[in-house]
């Protein structure tokens, strides 16, 4: 169980700001520009490893959750914006995951400053998936919701190839356990598949619809999906350009 500490009594930031380099790296699509933008983590080298740690509280990453108050995110998901509520809501994803599922080890929690440190898992994001990445983001999400566990937030960046083979859920901060109302999993299907638009927007409609076909095919082994999951949750589509969003209805007619 992740241990309550105190960090330095100066600024938590002016502290890790000593120890975290810039992260370099090209960035792919428009959710690395946006990932890069409200990041709440960083990486630290430590005596024992590299460790991630997590602050809820940054202006931005706070920011970016007020959305869930506004249609259509309010309407299908129960969005928690509250700093401490969403490391919580991470904290119990990770300390009592789904089976078969790669989540980081939890060291250390701050609950009054809301930051985590947490495990740094080596590994390939999927941010720009293929239909084999796809087919491999299916399957772990369908075996997520199969045993009533969602994420509410699902771009491809938040999974982690493994050097193993594994898939790692790297962000549940919007994750629920027990969660057995199946518009949620709606919620987080459809999700999946705009960010898999918005991840690589010059792909073709007809590429798009291929890497779609992937994502279904290994999600349906573990959960059922179709038509009537996408009208529950309709009001995605309305974020995708028309000829993308009518490749979704199509799949699923």
């Amino acid at each position: 169980m992740p241990t309550q500490t105190t960090f330095p009594p100066a600024h938590p930031h002016a502290y890790l700001a000593r120890l975290l380099p810039r992260v370099p790296g090209r960035l792919r699509g428009v959710l690395g520009e946006v990932d890069t933008l409200v990041s709440q983590s960083r990486v630290v080298d430590t005596p024992h490893g590299r460790r991630v740690v997590k602050d809820y509280s940054r202006p931005m990453g706070v920011a970016k959750w007020i959305l869930g108050l506004l249609p259509p995110a309010s309407i299908h998901y129960p969005y928690e914006t509250s700093a401490l509520g969403r490391l919580l809501r991470e904290e119990k994803f990770y300390t009592r995951p789904p089976g078969g599922v790669r989540v980081p080890r939890v060291y250390e929690v701050d609950y009054r400053r809301t930051i985590m440190v947490k495990e740094y898992i080596e590994g390939i994001p999927l941010s720009v998936p293929g239909e084999r990445e796809a087919r491999v983001l299916g399957e772990v999400l369908g075996r997520i919701h199969s045993q009533d566990y969602c994420l509410g937030d699902t771009k491809p960046s938040n999974f982690l190839k493994t050097p193993g083979g594994r898939v790692a859920v790297i962000d549940a901060e919007q994750a629920l356990t027990g969660c057995g109302d199946e518009e949620y999993k709606d919620w987080d299907t459809v999700l999946l598949m705009v960010f898999l638009y918005y991840a690589d927007p010059l792909k073709p409609p007809v590429r798009y619809g291929d890497v779609l076909s992937s994502l279904l095919e290994a999600y349906k082994r573990h959960r059922d999906f179709g038509r009537r999951s996408l009208e529950r949750v309709h009001s995605l589509l309305l974020i995708l350009p028309p000829n993308y969003a009518g490749v979704v209805k199509r799949l699923l007619a």
